[in-house]
């Protein structure tokens, strides 16, 4: 499916025609790498899937540096966890690393879009980017309106307009304890909400791909998407078309720049090895378990106090077995409260 959206966005940069007239325009990373030393993107697998992706690179010639594209993510303010404050960036770098480097355009994801921002958009970009993160969680303060009913605060008519082909990138629903799908803050929200779906998976001239980054989001949107069929304001066969498993790019680093996956850049690193009582295996071939325990919402992760405390005791025996069975444990923080596993 995301194939699909590459090739929406060809016909896009076909019509708008964003790379240098010569021929000495360089290809992608990717495709360059395909191209010359295919065995680093092993992960590509073999067969059909990649003599697509061949082709793909073949017709299609890298962004150049003064193409306009249009990111909307959390891009402003200071974060509150490493995640929130690498992912804006990581997907910008996913994008670069398969269509080349264009000319980025950051927007504020939880600002209210404009006529005047939307027609700058529809005339100058070749792309719209959304996310990642999670956008989609109702309970999110900024999701709580009524004009979107999720982060990105856009109207329906707004959302219907864009021209550019747009990808929501890795997006997330977020769901807590006893977070449903009907658990929402308001009816007025949920009517948002449903009117922003609608809009985003509805047949339109422009490509739309809704990427989910977990199976919960793509469960708890299909199920949302399918009363919304069930209801006719949706044709069948539109969310099988425009939503897929798109992985949170921060989880695809590694294999965008090798340079990012060095041992010192894991938090923690050893630290909770060696607590275990080991010292750690230095080679690449060891196996590396990256534990994170969020306590930014303690109690929706959690429940109760006495639950926090039971979660944590059978989290340090699992991680003992773990690392009996030759796991190398690096405990990976978000924030810089999230120690209790190792007190």
């Amino acid at each position: 499916m995301l194939s699909h959206f590459i090739a929406g966005l060809f016909a896009g940069l076909i019509r708008r025609r964003p790379w240098a007239d010569d021929s000495t325009q360089a290809p992608s990373p990717f495709c360059n790498a395909l191209r010359h030393s295919p065995e680093s993107i092993w992960w590509l697998g073999e067969g059909e899937h990649r003599a697509q992706w061949r082709r793909a690179c073949r017709l299609l010639p890298a962004l150049r540096a003064s193409t306009p594209a249009f990111h909307y993510s959390c891009n402003q303010g200071k974060q509150s966890n490493a995640g929130d404050s690498m992912l804006p960036l990581a997907a910008r770098l996913a994008f670069e690393y398969f269509l080349g480097a264009p000319q980025w355009h950051l927007r504020e994801v939880r600002e209210p879009t404009t006529a005047a921002g939307l027609a700058e958009v529809n005339k100058l970009g070749v792309a719209v980017l959304v996310g990642g993160g999670g956008l989609l969680y109702p309970n999110n303060a900024v999701s709580r309106q009524t004009i979107s009913g999720w982060q990105w605060v856009v109207s329906e008519p707004h959302l219907r307009s864009f021209e550019a082909p747009l990808f929501l990138s890795g997006v997330g629903w977020n769901g807590f304890r006893g977070d449903g799908v009907q658990a929402w803050p308001s009816s007025g929200q949920r009517a948002a909400f449903d009117r922003s779906l609608v809009a985003l998976l509805s047949p339109a001239a422009a490509p739309r791909l809704v990427g989910l980054r977990e199976t919960y989001s793509l469960d708890a949107i299909r199920q949302i998407s399918g009363a919304l069929v069930d209801r006719e304001l949706l044709p069948s066969g539109a969310p099988a078309e425009r939503i897929t498993y798109q992985p949170c790019a921060t989880t695809l680093l590694r294999s965008i720049d090798p340079r990012l996956s060095g041992r010192k850049r894991l938090g923690l690193g050893l630290g909770l090895t060696r607590a275990l009582g080991g010292e750690g295996v230095n080679d690449r071939r060891s196996r590396v378990l990256s534990v994170n325990v969020a306590f930014d919402h303690p109690e929706a992760r959690f429940g109760s106090a006495a639950d926090v405390n039971s979660v944590m005791d059978d989290l340090v025996e699992w991680c003992h077995r773990a690392h009996q069975a030759g796991w190398e444990i690096h405990m990976t923080m978000q924030m810089t409260g999230d120690t209790l596993l190792l007190e």
